[in-house]
């Protein structure tokens, strides 16, 4: 039996990992005088990623100036880092959050760390800031940032999203009654779109059928759409079904949605799973 080894993950490799996350893309661009880094910020972001003052050559500085600069730009705590790190993105590609208080080393804990900084990076571009969607008169679609990370319900119904960085919510007045959980990265120039949760809320299910007779489609069809429709085309738009419950569902809502249907990722077989059927 042939020993396998572990493959040595050499500067070259992780530059090209950059630069295919879309890493460089961002970096590239010069931080404004008033937003320039001091070395106190740059080791403190090292510390926290990596537990330790990266040495001077480590190629990995670049995520950790990645993540001082969002500090500085952005509002941002560090349970967005960790929603980012346990976040899904559908890709051949797949990464790996650490053990909790794990330094990031290995090429699948650096990977899912570069997915995150940008899912906080592209989210704040292209979604946090938008305002709700009216849809009929009766019903408010809204740009949420993901708050829990803690399978729990909150006061208003509203349950932690350890999967998604950011929520589609769909609400009637003050009612919560469901939400698509979205995730964002790159592969080159393109720009990924992740929907990886759609989740009705519990108790709300006369008022989700209300919903799809007003409108002809299920809450997560239509959320999704107004996604697509918001976004625009610059955006490829994936689905992840789940490894274990709700598999037909997911499949079904992505298959239906207009204007153009999602694609459904296994992100287990790390592979596109093609739908070959012309009735539509």
């Amino acid at each position: 039996m042939v020993k396998k080894f572990r493959p040595v993950r050499t500067p070259i490799h992780f530059a090209k990992l950059f630069k295919k996350e879309g890493l460089e893309r961002s970096s590239a661009k010069k931080l404004s005088v008033k937003k320039k880094l001091n070395f106190s910020e740059l080791h403190d972001s090292s510390i926290f990623l990596f537990k330790h003052i990266l040495a001077q050559g480590d190629i990995r500085w670049k995520l950790a100036i990645k993540y001082a600069e969002l500090k500085k730009e952005i509002p941002m705590q560090p349970i967005n880092l960790e929603n980012g790190l346990r976040a899904v993105y559908s890709s051949r590609s797949q990464g790996k959050n650490k053990a909790r208080g794990a330094s990031i080393v290995g090429a699948i804990h650096v990977l899912q760390l570069t997915r995150a900084l940008k899912n906080i990076e592209l989210g704040n571009k292209h979604f946090e800031f938008r305002q709700p969607i009216n849809i009929n008169s009766k019903y408010e679609a809204k740009f949420v940032k993901t708050n829990s990370i803690l399978k729990q319900v909150d006061k208003k119904g509203v349950s932690g999203c350890p999967e998604a960085l950011w929520q589609l919510q769909l609400w009637e007045k003050n009612k919560y009654l469901g939400r698509i959980g979205v995730n964002f990265h790159a592969e080159g120039a393109k720009n990924i779109v992740t929907i990886a949760n759609i989740q009705g809320a519990n108790g709300k299910k006369l008022e989700q059928n209300e919903f799809k007779k007003i409108t002809g489609k299920n809450f997560g069809e239509e959320l999704i759409s107004r996604l697509q429709n918001t976004l625009g085309p610059n955006f490829e738009y994936r689905g992840a079904i789940p490894n274990d419950l709700n598999k037909v569902l997911y499949k079904m809502t992505f298959r239906k949605t207009k204007p153009e249907k999602i694609k459904v990722w296994d992100n287990k077989m790390r592979t596109m799973i093609e739908d070959r059927r012309t009735k539509k």
